[in-house]
């Protein structure tokens, strides 16, 4: 008996150590656009990408060619629609890397 209760309480206070739950605040999608050279390029990525009702927000960085889609919470875009809309824009994607804003 005197090594349950030992056994319990060393899992009540080691349990939280490893208790390492994540909760994504806002995914996000990072795509590498190859073709973007000024900010009437990132214009047109914006406002394609903003028409979607999942989308909050999109940042280009001109620089890295780069394009992060920042969802609302709990929503999701496929690759395949991301890829769609960069080629009906007139750019060809290079990669789609997903990341997600975490709050522990």
């Amino acid at each position: 008996m005197k090594k349950i209760i030992l056994s319990l309480t060393l899992l009540l206070f080691i349990s939280p150590a490893f208790a390492t739950e994540t909760i994504c605040t806002q995914p996000q999608s990072i795509a590498v656009v190859d073709g973007m050279v000024c900010d009437f390029c990132a214009q047109g990525l914006i406002k394609t990408f903003k028409k979607n009702e999942n989308v909050s927000d999109v940042k280009i960085d001109l620089t890295t060619k780069k394009v992060t889609i920042l969802m609302k919470p709990g929503t999701s875009i496929e690759d395949t629609e991301i890829a769609k809309n960069i080629d009906y824009s007139g750019y060809k994607l290079v990669s789609i890397d997903h990341a997600c804003n975490k709050k522990s």
